[in-house]
């Protein structure tokens, strides 16, 4: 029996397919049919949000791995894809559907100067994409009372590349990627709804042209500046819990490659218009980050 004439029978749904580079729709001949996954009405999210695919075994899908149902407006991106074989031939292609209403951006804050001097961050959008958000759980901010973040699964194509800190941008909200993964197929994003806490600053790198002039008394201070980015936190060094050595003691993160030198304790740094010296330096190896332990 050739069980490619009845799996054909049900493949008259014409898709439209996206194009992301112009974010345009267009009719492909790119035809098939959509099955439910599962018909149990299910109470979460993701179950409600999943659909089959069905397509001739030899059919492409498009780089978007984007379409839409022209008749319903339904729009889906594609996942994993398998195929049907009976008698050493395959006669039917079976794919993961996500649908999605809402086409969000990728955002992404990066370097743009040589790696001896990378400069601040600059951002850029660099994809853009059909996604879903569904809430993952909430949590109370530290120190903080009434004041609660949301945590998100974010459901992309599988061709997504988002990386940690970047920002999505969807429906009007936006949300900083923690953690990339796949699943099913799909490119999948553990996120929060929080602002980019990084933030621009000037550190000021000792080099060994530190000279004095007799002739003029004039003292060089050889220090070298480069415009870095990085995030703060307290650094509870000591005893003390006095607000001012609160105040005067932080801990700035920098990303290895955000920064064109290697520091030093012969160093300083400007944050928030106030001059600090660096006290202490610890690398982390594992996230690639320099520790800056800094004081008034």
């Amino acid at each position: 029996m050739d069980l490619r004439k009845p799996a054909a029978w049900f493949e008259t749904t014409e898709f439209d397919i996206y194009d992301e580079a112009l974010a345009t729709w267009t009719a492909s001949g790119l035809t098939g049919k959509i099955m439910p996954a599962d018909r149990f009405l299910s109470n979460f999210n993701r179950p409600t949000r999943r659909r089959s695919l069905g397509l001739p075994p030899e059919t492409a899908v498009p780089a978007s791995n984007t379409i839409r149902v022209p008749s319903t407006g339904e729009i889906y991106f594609i996942g994993a894809l398998r195929q049907d074989a009976q008698g050493g031939y395959a006669y039917d292609k079976i794919g993961i559907l996500h649908r999605s209403e809402t086409l969000g951006t990728v955002n992404r804050r990066a370097p743009v100067g040589p790696s001896n001097n990378p400069g601040w961050l600059v951002e850029t959008v660099v994809a853009s994409h059909y996604m879903d958000v569904e809430l993952r759980s909430t949590s109370e901010v530290d120190e903080q009372k009434q004041q609660f973040e949301g945590d998100f699964f974010v459901a992309m194509p599988p061709h997504a590349t988002p990386q940690a800190w970047d920002r999505l941008s969807i429906g009007g909200e936006d949300y900083m990627v923690e953690l990339t993964y796949a699943d099913s197929g799909f490119k999948f994003v553990r996120a929060i709804k929080r602002q980019d806490h990084r933030q621009d600053f000037v550190y000021h790198s000792r080099s060994a042209a530190v000279d004095y002039d007799p002739a003029t008394g004039v003292v060089t201070d050889g220090l070298v500046n480069y415009n870095v980015t990085g995030f703060a936190m307290d650094d509870q060094l000591g005893d003390s819990n006095t607000l001012q050595t609160k105040e005067s003691r932080l801990v700035i993160t920098v990303e290895q490659a955000h920064i064109g030198v290697v520091p030093t304790t012969e160093d300083e740094l400007t944050w928030n218009s106030q001059r600090r010296r660096v006290m202490r330096v610890d690398q982390d190896f594992l996230n690639q980050q320099y520790h800056l332990h800094c004081t008034l």
